[in-house]
């Protein structure tokens, strides 16, 4: 004996195709950069750091100017977006090399050379779902 409804087939309407998703998540790494960013705080948008869109955000460790000039240091902050099972150490290591790789580039510009940026904080901010048709 057999169960028909065992052998029935999930049927399609011709034309109407099921729209499949990938989905990511947003993640921001917090660093630390012994010496100051010569940059007024701002957020870049809409940067591209090696083939990883991303968002940075830079400010003054200090918010007094004359404390600045004395300890320098700027906190900076990058978002990117990575698989859902990233790790957070993973994370934070693909945060920080982008971050290295934006001061390297601001060292060819400027002449400056930056230490090695400490990481202060890793986190998931969101999954975001892409759809594909």
């Amino acid at each position: 004996m057999s169960n028909k409804n065992s052998h029935k087939k999930s049927a399609q309407k011709p034309g109407k195709q099921k729209a499949s998703s990938t989905s990511t998540c947003l993640y921001r790494v917090l660093g630390y950069q012994p010496l100051s960013v010569d940059m007024v705080a701002q957020t870049l948008k809409g940067l591209s750091i090696q083939k990883t869109p991303c968002n940075i955000s830079i400010r003054s460790a200090q918010s007094e100017t004359a404390v600045q000039l004395q300890t320098g240091g700027s906190i900076l902050a990058i978002e990117f977006e990575a698989e859902p099972n990233f790790d957070l150490v993973a994370a934070a290591r693909r945060g920080l090399s982008l971050l290295e790789d934006f001061l390297s580039a601001i060292a060819l510009v400027h002449g400056s050379t930056f230490q090695a940026t400490e990481p202060l904080q890793v986190a998931r901010l969101a999954r975001i779902f892409h759809a594909i048709a």
